[in-house]
């Protein structure tokens, strides 16, 4: 019986296909991926989006298992016993590069359309806390090491303008849920 392959890109069916990934979060695969991948400029954003993406696909396939942790409010995913590396066919996509989503994915119901948005949401709102801890410890630095402010200033300047980028990415992804929680 000939099954249809499932188009991956090739960094990712390598990470996929390694025993490290058997259970992983969306974050671990996107730095690993980011490891992996040749390309030298790529934004992390970006990449979390792409490599989510893909997440949701394989998980809407039934390849990949998500678990949800109430007591460390973190979203793992798990390979299921139906994932297999041989259903995989290899493509190179430029991250930077729209998929186009294939005629036999349905349209994402809104309950599940609300839940990505909502996984989205905590990815940047840890994000968030990561990049405050940044700034707060480059201030520390410089109160306690006064003679390196210079040499952090600049590491400091970019940790406070990502926090504005990602806390203008949180408010968008807030008001994106209420206006699909309203239409519902």
């Amino acid at each position: 019986m000939n099954q249809t392959k499932i188009n991956l890109d090739s960094e990712l069916i390598t990470l996929l296909s390694s025993a490290s990934f058997d259970k992983f979060t969306v974050l671990e695969l996107r730095s690993a991926y980011l490891a992996l991948s040749p390309k030298l400029e790529l934004d992390k954003t970006e990449a979390r989006r792409f490599v989510y993406r893909h997440i949701l696909r394989l998980e809407k396939k039934g390849l990949l298992k998500r678990t949800d942790s109430k007591k460390t409010d973190k979203t793992t995913y798990a390979k299921t016993a139906t994932f297999d590396i041989n259903k995989f066919s290899e493509i190179n996509h430029p991250l930077g590069e729209n998929i186009v989503t294939q005629p036999d994915e349905p349209i994402i119901p809104s309950d599940v359309l609300i839940q990505g948005l909502i996984d989205k949401l905590q990815g940047y709102k840890v994000e968030l806390l990561i990049n405050t801890g940044e700034t707060d410890e480059y201030k520390s630095l410089c109160r306690e090491y006064p003679q390196l402010k210079e040499q952090l200033q600049e590491s400091y300047n970019l940790a406070r303008e990502n926090n504005r980028i990602i806390i203008g990415n949180v408010k968008a992804l807030e008001k994106t849920i209420k206006l699909q929680k309203q239409s519902q």
